[in-house]
């Protein structure tokens, strides 16, 4: 019935089931009748029926599809049903009047982008009986603990809005397409700001955050075509990819150079259509390399300056030329595949007995060793660096050894012994994980008398 001119539609007891597509486009659709059996919503089903008014889910429904209300502009109140655990995406996206949306006992999350620019919506109701979220007096939606901020309403008309005090984190899509905000101030206890949190904030001009914070996830404030003089905070560890993509600063040729954007001490990425080849520096100042800045890039030698803290996870994944690497002594971190798959990687030469150094970095352990393993002087084990070394049974590190990455030797399943360095200043998450014989709290323990300002896995506890 997709594009019918139908203007009512009654559907028999004992349907169960509408089909991708089912009544989209219906521009002349205003009203439906649904028997309780239906307790499945196809993708698109009802998609842009523009004069749809009003629509009834019995309870137990699990599925509404992607977009399967989205552009149904009369709408103004949905009630969605026990039973629906997260609606797909864009479910009710562009329903540009939807004022009111009560929520579901059984939501465990708001979908991703399934309100996206709602610019109505002002009002979310939460059960009292919901385990996973609560309201705030002006209608924010926080986890239940009240410690995550999933959702601003896109129908607040406040132009700037302080985070709460008490929020560690800022959710994925939390803020996306808001067009009212002009000045968000996300304060010191926000340790990440989620995928797409204010994606498409085309008036955000300012983004006050705070020292404190750590994470900065993919695609954070993309799209937020108004956001200039960005400033991250020095305690960041981790800018994912497109986290500030075509904002105000992206799209400032001042803070390009030679094809790669800069925003603040932090190398961001090369532009889409840059192949560059040859030798590059990276400016002076730097201290992060995001993830995956210059991924499949064509150059062959790259000179990383001292102050560069921080190497993203995939910062130079693939630039198969890329054979002459000039690191610092101060980096502390080298996220996971950072140099897989360059020239350098794939040269034999460059591996010792199965072992890949970088100047004093410790890059990989092929997973083909076995036994025992005595690194080299080393003060850096990067992210994975012996991930899925599972035949090692036996480890030792050199007293000289300050960071240990990530994850660093994940699924090492028979490793046994290993020796804890004297020098030891932080360890990543989970760096020990599918290690059953050994327990990272040994190490913790080490790290919070080295470095007595550290908490537990120091910089790299989120991720």
């Amino acid at each position: 019935f997709a594009y019918a001119g139908l203007e009512e539609v009654v559907l028999p007891d004992g349907l169960t089931e509408l089909g991708d597509l089912a009544f989209a486009y219906g521009e002349k659709l205003r009203r439906v009748s649904l028997p309780n059996s239906i307790t499945q919503f196809g993708a698109n089903s009802f998609k842009n029926c523009v004069l749809l008014e009003k629509i009834r889910f019995a309870d137990g429904t699990p599925t509404i599809g992607e977009y399967a209300f989205a552009g149904c502009k009369n709408l103004t109140k949905v009630t969605l049903p026990s039973g629906l655990k997260h609606p797909n995406k864009g479910a009710f996206a562009d329903c540009e009047n939807l004022a009111e949306v009560t929520l579901g006992k059984d939501m465990e999350d708001l979908g991703i982008d399934a309100f996206e620019r709602c610019d109505a919506l002002a009002q979310i109701n939460i059960p009292s009986s919901s385990p996973y979220f609560k309201s705030t007096e002006d209608g924010v939606i926080l986890s239940a603990d009240g410690k995550t901020l999933f959702h601003y309403p896109g129908g607040k008309r406040n132009s700037i809005y302080s985070v709460p005090t008490d929020i560690d984190a800022i959710g994925a899509n939390a803020f996306g397409g808001n067009s009212y905000l002009t000045q968000v101030n996300i304060p010191a206890n926000v340790k990440e700001i989620g995928i797409n949190a204010f994606e498409g904030c085309k008036n955000l001009k300012l983004a006050n955050m705070s020292e404190g914070l750590k994470v900065i996830r993919t695609g954070a404030f993309s799209n937020c075509s108004s956001l200039t003089n960005i400033v991250i905070p020095k305690s960041v560890v981790k800018v994912e990819k497109d986290a500030f993509f075509k904002t105000g600063d992206y799209n400032n040729k001042k803070n390009w150079k030679s094809r790669i954007l800069y925003i603040g001490d932090c190398m961001v990425g090369k532009a889409d259509d840059q192949q560059k080849s040859g030798n590059m520096v990276v400016r002076a100042g730097t201290r992060i390399i995001a993830d995956q800045a210059m991924e499949e890039s064509y150059i062959v030698e790259v000179e990383i300056p001292k102050g560069v803290e921080i190497i993203g996870e995939r910062a130079f994944y693939n630039c198969s030329r890329l054979e002459s690497i000039t690191i610092p002594a101060t980096l502390t971190s080298v996220g996971r595949l950072a140099f897989d798959s360059t020239a350098y990687f794939n040269t034999d030469k460059n591996w010792k007995n199965g072992i890949l150094y970088l100047d004093k970095i410790l890059l990989r352990i092929d997973p083909e060793v076995n036994d025992k393993i005595k690194l080299k002087k080393v003060y850096l084990i990067a992210d994975e660096a012996f991930a899925n070394c599972n035949e090692v049974n036996e480890v030792k590190l050199n007293d000289a050894t300050m960071y240990i990455g990530r994850r660093a030797f994940l699924n090492c399943t028979n490793l046994q012994e290993i020796n804890i360095p004297k020098q030891l200043q932080a360890i990543g998450n989970e760096a020990f994980s599918g290690v059953p014989n050994i327990d990272q709290k040994t190490f913790d323990a080490v790290v919070k008398e080295n470095n007595p300002n550290a908490g537990s896995s120091d910089l790299f506890d989120l991720f």
